[in-house]
């Protein structure tokens, strides 16, 4: 399989997870707050209450299975809100692993186009300045072994000119040197 391929299948199940953690949370909670509503309701007999309660005492124990219920309900609701924000994260995440990915493989040309807060648009920030910084650097040492290729190609002429036997040894392995370097520079986009 390929890289995106285990990459959207991560994150598909990553979100799925999420869905079902907040699906069983939000199905227990509407299944408890069920069940205290139903126990209160069976064991309270409303004549038996009548005669032991007055009416606020009445009213009182009436609304408490549903108070609970409310509670268990808010629980839930805070738990839920706390989870969902990660479900928003996965997309951002997908975007600077393939771009981290995309620097490994030497595309420097790139950046990441997210509009993220908090620490999330720190990292993108940090992530496309590096790659700026990287990719100024690697045009630099571009232009620069150009015109050091330009110098030895003017030295080898005057060598072979004036017959410098030693020279032109030396500029050989020169030679050598900076196509090592050329096949370096073809592995990045600039």
């Amino acid at each position: 399989m390929t890289d995106e391929v285990l990459i959207s299948r991560d994150k598909n199940l990553f979100k799925r997870r999420i869905y079902s953690v907040v699906g069983l949370m939000a199905g227990s909670a509407v299944f408890i707050s069920a069940v205290i509503i139903a126990w209160f309701n069976s064991s309270a007999s409303s004549e038996l209450l009548t005669a032991v309660y007055g009416r606020v005492e009445l009213a009182a124990i009436t609304l408490m299975p549903y108070m609970i219920s409310a509670v268990v309900a808010a629980i839930t609701a805070i738990g839920i809100i706390t989870i969902l924000p990660s479900a928003r994260v996965v997309e951002p995440a997908e975007q600077i692993l393939t771009r981290i990915r995309d620097l490994a493989c030497g595309d420097l040309a790139g950046t990441v186009n997210l509009r993220g807060n908090g620490q999330l648009k720190m990292l993108i920030q940090e992530l496309n300045r590096a790659t700026a910084n990287l990719s100024s650097d690697i045009t630099d040492l571009k232009i620069i072994n150009r015109q050091q290729w330009g110098l030895l190609c003017e030295i080898r002429m005057w060598a072979e000119n004036h017959d410098c036997d030693t020279m032109l040894v030396f500029v050989n392995e020169m030679e050598k040197n900076w196509d090592k370097i050329a096949e370096i520079e073809e592995r990045y986009t600039t």
